[in-house]
């Protein structure tokens, strides 16, 4: 099974409540696919949404992705990346802040690793921390997930130690495990 990730932009704010209406009635078409929904984020404002699937390949979810009637979405397989100390999402009183990254020539892992080891003292000053990665298959395309007071304080922290970025953004978690489970 690979990791999947499915991203969309809606120009009508998507509701919490429709999103997870849709994703409702999607469920049927998961298992004919072979696909296992590990869960969502979508923006706060409603305006973009990043969902993560285990699949047999990014087809099987493009498929499931016909089957509901929601904006088409840009969906790419990719590696996962977690330190077995962090949780899947923000604990209470604090966000989750979805990052996204795109680059033309394609990037490693471990140049962006290192470039974020030498940064640890702003993430520190600004009281961030990294939860997790996903990488394309191609290495053009990055979404990292941090916990912070905000999304501004993970836009500082990129601004200030010249760590390269499209967009930052606050996200509720939907369908994850809760913090403590």
């Amino acid at each position: 099974m690979e990791h999947v990730i499915s991203e969309r932009v809606f120009d009508t704010p998507m509701t919490v409540q429709r999103y997870g209406q849709l994703g409702d009635e999607g469920k049927s078409c998961l298992d004919l696919y072979g696909v296992t929904y590990r869960g969502s984020y979508l923006g706060l404002d409603g305006s973009r949404a990043i969902c993560v699937f285990l699949a047999p390949d990014a087809e099987a979810v493009r498929n499931v992705g016909r089957e509901v009637p929601i904006v088409p979405a840009t969906v790419w397989t990719g590696h996962y990346f977690h330190p077995p100390e962090t949780a899947d999402i923000a604990p209470p009183g604090r966000q989750t802040v979805v990052v996204e990254r795109s680059f033309t020539e394609p990037a490693t892992i471990e140049d962006l690793q290192a470039r974020e080891d030498a940064s640890s003292w702003c993430l520190d000053m600004h009281d961030v921390r990294f939860l997790k990665t996903y990488v394309a298959l191609d290495r053009r395309r990055m979404i990292c997930f941090y916990t912070a007071p905000d999304a501004e304080a993970v836009r500082k922290v990129h601004e200030t130690t010249g760590l390269p970025y499209d967009r930052a953004w606050a996200a509720n978690t939907l369908g994850w495990p809760s913090p403590a489970a």
